[in-house]
């Protein structure tokens, strides 16, 4: 969408999130179009439709749509490098897969990268994120307390030490850590790890209970999505089987590896053999060398324990079987550059981008006053005038 009178030169490209369908997609797109331009905003705007929305309902295909960002990356990168003038990238929840990706693995250039509401692990971009506390640690699920980290899948990497070995490269720590260096990244965040707005990348200050009971398995219509990334990461793992009834994956993360153990029932030797999980003190026993090839959580997918794993697999076992030992960055203050002064500026937390804070639209049950995941787009615009102000200055689009 261009209006040629008074164009600027510049372009915004709009990358939304997950669970949105390609009709959808044109909604998102417009409204976001229309309060830029309602702002003052005079760059060429694109819309990138992309395919978040696998499978129905998709809160059990989640992990399916972060292989799908990634996927999608290079395409983007293919068309955003095509375009001319400065160009402001912006991206929405797990759009931010998407757009993170095609800058980090995809040598996207663009002037200006704004995360909104980024449902990407805090660590992937602030390493300092990263928690491998096994006691005060929320993201850690619950069967996993007295499992020494070394153990996890999410710090099996740590157990490799050739360069050239590509199992170091199956943890979100530091995954987009160089984005910050390759573009001016602005952190739109709701709240902040303490007092958070975004109800659907809220972390519990208490690890949710019984996560494979039937309120975890469908994230996305239970509550406005509350709790849903955590919940998503905490059922990594956790399927006893291809059972799409519950969400969650069979993919290493907080699955158990098993040992078979046989139950002798009568004196002649009669008896069966039972799968039982390795336990925490079988495993806290093995030696890193042992914990390599034969590791606690559950031994899945095969091709996670070749010494040669091609790029679209990492992927896909980042998104499938590696947990975030952090919040996404989404309701985090980001350190980036650990200079307070650059990343006070590079941080903005949308509860302070209201035109009135003693006034919101909406003030009642569950949620209130807090800013939640999509109210940039679900709020009438002169509740949120202020924020797209931010886009307009930050990204020069005036």
């Amino acid at each position: 969408m261009k209006n040629f009178n008074l164009y600027n030169g510049r372009n915004v490209v709009f990358v939304h999130g997950f669970n949105v369908t390609e009709r959808e997609a044109r909604g998102w797109n417009a409204e976001m179009f229309k309060r830029l331009w309602q702002s003052g905003c005079n760059a060429a705007y694109y819309a990138v439709t992309w395919r978040g929305d696998a499978g129905w309902p998709n809160g059990l295909f989640y992990h399916d749509d972060v292989t799908h960002a990634f996927e999608t990356a290079p395409y983007l990168s293919d068309f955003v490098s095509s375009l001319h003038g400065d160009t402001t990238l912006m991206a929405h929840r797990l759009g931010n897969m998407v757009a993170s990706s095609a800058i980090q693995d995809c040598n996207l250039e663009v002037a200006r990268y704004f995360m909104l509401n980024a449902a990407v692990p805090a660590e992937a971009y602030d390493a300092s994120q990263w928690n491998t506390n096994a006691v005060a640690n929320r993201m850690l699920h619950p069967e996993w307390d007295q499992y020494e980290p070394r153990t996890w899948s999410s710090l099996w990497f740590q157990l490799f030490h050739n360069a050239s070995d590509p199992r170091l490269t199956l943890s979100w720590k530091n995954r987009f850590g160089s984005v910050f260096y390759l573009t001016e990244l602005y952190n739109f965040h709701s709240g902040t790890e303490m007092s958070p707005g975004d109800q659907v990348l809220e972390v519990s200050a208490n690890r949710p209970a019984m996560l494979d009971a039937l309120h975890y398995s469908f994230p996305w219509t239970i509550e406005s999505g509350h709790l849903a990334w955590q919940k998503q990461e905490l059922g990594k793992g956790r399927l006893t089987g291809d059972n799409l009834l519950i969400a969650g994956t069979t993919w290493a993360g907080w699955g158990h590896a098993t040992k078979q153990v046989w139950h002798e029932l009568t004196p002649d030797h009669h008896g069966y053999f039972e799968d039982v999980d390795i336990s925490a003190a079988e495993a806290n026993a093995m030696t890193d060398a042992q914990l390599q090839t034969a590791p606690a959580f559950r031994r899945r997918p095969s091709k996670m324990f070749s010494s040669s794993i091609p790029y679209e697999d990492r992927c896909e076992i980042l998104a499938y079987g590696i947990p975030a030992l952090s919040g996404p960055a989404g309701t985090r203050y980001l350190k980036f550059l650990q200079n307070p002064e650059i990343d006070d500026a590079r941080n903005v937390d949308m509860n302070d981008c209201r035109s009135n804070n003693q006034q919101w639209g909406r003030d009642g049950y569950p949620f209130y006053q807090r800013w939640l995941h999509s109210d940039w787009k679900n709020m009438a615009l002169p509740y949120v005038m202020p924020l797209f102000e931010q886009f307009k200055v930050k990204g020069c689009l005036q």
